[in-house]
């Protein structure tokens, strides 16, 4: 195990190693404290890339938030056939559909959720003509109503991105947001099958912890990268920052943990006994997790949940850590 900085954790070396661990990173206050890496087999390193499966829609969810601020996307409230209008023929029932409705998981697409391999969960994965087959998805309920979390609603959040902007996904984001980002290596995104252009927005960016750590310190950052002088760089407004990281009531998933689902981030609201977090979470044990009052950030990838019944604890303990270690 490699530490920087104050950070050191009793028996977390021992933790990582055997719980399927790729690799962990904290920052605080922008600052690496700690990077770990598994030394295999098979080895993992500080370049190799990570799939970040559904941590990939909470990065969608920063791209339709710098759409809207560069006026591509006039409204969250917009109906998605002001920019998709092909989606009325569909279905009658997406006039009714809006932005807000794809990202806050409410918009009542149809999605079978079970891992059996006709699933939509195995579905959307697999799928190799991912464009044709979400043109053709119904509705099987009206939008606006309980949260179903559904990874249709951020392939068709590509489709959206992908007619305003008039180009590809992927070069937006490195435009908007990998570049101004200041990321250490490159980026990707996956796509469903051969000729294929339509990124995978629901599982499939493709980038090295260290960076994937960064958009979590943007979050922190209310949206702004600092230079260390007066000219900061704004990536996305406050307001979308803190939308994200907002706990409104209608947003509440689980009352007995205080889990929100806000504009593509899990959010859990502090209580007496934890610590308020905000995270993009994803198959296999991946977590981006941000902790706003300890200045924390946590970015941990895995091959599996790797046993640990909760990461979040782990987590929470290595935030409060952090912040008294300064």
């Amino acid at each position: 195990m490699s530490r920087r900085g104050a950070l050191t954790v009793t028996n977390l070396g021992e933790l990582l190693a055997t719980s399927d661990t790729i690799s962990l990173v904290v920052l605080r206050e922008g600052k690496v404290l700690m990077e770990w890496y598994a030394a295999g087999p098979p080895a993992t390193a500080r370049d190799q890339p990570v799939t970040t499966f559904s941590v990939s829609k909470s990065v969608t969810s920063l791209l339709v938030g710098a759409a809207l601020a560069d006026g591509l996307i006039e409204s969250l409230e917009d109906p998605i056939t002001q920019y998709l209008p092909e989606y009325r023929s569909v279905d009658p029932g997406y006039e009714g559909v809006t932005v807000r409705h794809l990202l806050a998981m409410r918009s009542g697409i149809r999605f079978r959720d079970h891992d059996l391999p006709w699933g939509d969960k195995a579905r959307v994965y697999y799928e190799p003509r991912l464009r044709d087959h979400v043109s053709r998805l119904g509705l099987e309920a009206s939008a606006g109503g309980d949260l179903k979390y559904n990874s249709y609603n951020s392939v068709v959040l590509g489709l959206l991105l992908e007619r305003v902007t008039g180009g590809s996904v992927a070069e937006y984001a490195e435009r908007r947001l990998w570049d101004p980002l200041g990321a250490e290596y490159p980026a990707s995104w996956s796509v469903s099958g051969p000729g294929e252009t339509l990124a995978k927005m629901e599982s499939c960016f493709n980038a090295r912890p260290i960076d994937l750590a960064r958009i979590g310190q943007l979050l922190l950052d209310g949206g702004v990268v600092p230079t260390g002088s007066d000219d900061d760089r704004r990536i996305l407004p406050q307001e979308w920052m803190d939308g994200s990281m907002a706990t409104q009531p209608e947003d509440l998933v689980d009352p007995s943990t205080g889990l929100h689902y806000s504009l593509g981030w899990w959010v859990y609201a502090p209580d007496a006994n934890r610590p308020y977090a905000v995270s993009a979470q994803g198959h296999l044990g991946q977590y981006l997790f941000v902790y706003p009052e300890q200045r924390v950030v946590i970015a941990r990838f895995g091959r599996s949940l790797g046993g640990v019944g909760s990461w979040r604890s782990v987590f929470d303990w290595l935030a409060v850590t952090a912040a008294s270690a300064g």
